[in-house]
């Protein structure tokens, strides 16, 4: 059980780096989506 509880602490620092990668790549999509939803409109 020892073990387990050292666990949980490097789990919650991954989580917290990852959602700013994260963040970025949906701003990407939504970038390439607007693109390609400009070039049909033109």
């Amino acid at each position: 059980r020892g073990s387990r509880v050292e666990e949980p602490k490097p789990v919650q620092e991954e989580p917290a780096k990852l959602p700013e990668p994260q963040m970025e790549k949906q701003e990407d999509m939504k970038e390439h989506k607007t693109e390609e939803v400009a070039d049909k409109t033109e």
